[in-house]
């Protein structure tokens, strides 16, 4: 046991070494590593902006998004980006996902300004924010409750926007420069965890590859609404809950057209009406 424990030591060792030789490594000449409390903000994500050598943080609690220097010194503030969550630098724009506002705003960072301009409108929700194929991706809620979420595609100069069917847990997305046209998505809520590859080049998206449990009983029940929703009022956060077909949720009446079997795939057609609980 000692010598495990021994052996452990050292690899944590050496990783706090590589880890420290690489951060010296990647620094400019004459810069040293340094840290900027920032304040309650609530950190959302982080992008680097090479460019101009800025560094840019979300903050969806402030709905703001802060603009660092490469030392770590506040260069400007973003304001008014309501939940400031997922971001992406392209040529000379920052586009930023407003989750609360369900919003996608462009922000030219050429301008002294900084202002924000509004680009797509119309999502439940929407957080994690790349670009591949000629389109910026985000994912959106299915539902304004359980985690279960879709993609939507946002093009980056008219603002047109899709969204698609399929629905994933607690979806979390990456792109890589080696791999154009190809969205990297996980499934952050589940254990274990599920990871697609998804090709984006066609009109319908396909996976590629993917470890998703899907018929195993780790992935939570879904129900898959076939037709628009309707909610009559929602009068504070609740987790859902499973009644029937569908998915009901205290002081929430939803209403659908049909509903879709997550165990036969079969459609069940139903209709029902806003009612008061």
């Amino acid at each position: 046991m000692g010598r495990r424990r021994a052996y452990g030591n050292w690899i944590v060792l050496a990783a706090a070494i590589s880890s420290a030789a690489m951060l010296a490594a990647t620094l400019p000449p004459g810069a040293s590593a340094s840290s900027n409390d920032l304040g309650p903000i609530g950190l959302g994500t982080v992008v680097v902006d090479d460019a101009r050598s800025h560094v840019l943080v979300s903050g969806p609690a402030a709905n703001v998004i802060e603009v660092l220097d490469f030392s770590g010194a506040l260069v400007a503030t973003i304001p008014d980006i309501h939940g400031a969550w997922g971001m992406v630098v392209s040529g000379h724009y920052l586009y930023a996902a407003e989750s609360t506002a369900g919003a996608i705003v462009r922000i030219d960072l050429d301008s002294p300004s900084l202002s924000a301009t509004p680009l797509a409108a119309g999502l439940l929700e929407p957080r994690w924010l790349v670009m591949t194929g000629g389109k910026l991706w985000t994912t959106v809620a299915t539902l304004p409750c359980c985690g279960w979420g879709t993609l939507a595609s946002i093009d980056p100069k008219s603002g047109r926007t899709k969204v698609f069917s399929q629905n994933y847990y607690s979806p979390d997305l990456a792109v890589s420069p080696g791999a154009p046209g190809t969205l990297f998505l996980a499934e952050d809520g589940l254990s274990p965890g599920a990871v697609f590859r998804i090709d984006v080049s066609p009109a319908k998206l396909r996976v590629v590859a993917s470890n998703s449990p899907s018929k195993s009983s780790a992935r939570p029940p879904f129900c898959r609404m076939a037709s628009a929703i309707r909610v009559s009022r929602i009068p504070r956060p609740s987790p859902c809950r499973r009644a029937g077909p569908g998915c009901s949720l205290p002081g929430l009446t939803v209403a659908t057209a049909a509903l879709t079997s997550p165990s036969t795939g079969s459609a069940n057609r139903r209709r029902s009406s806003p009612r008061r609980r």
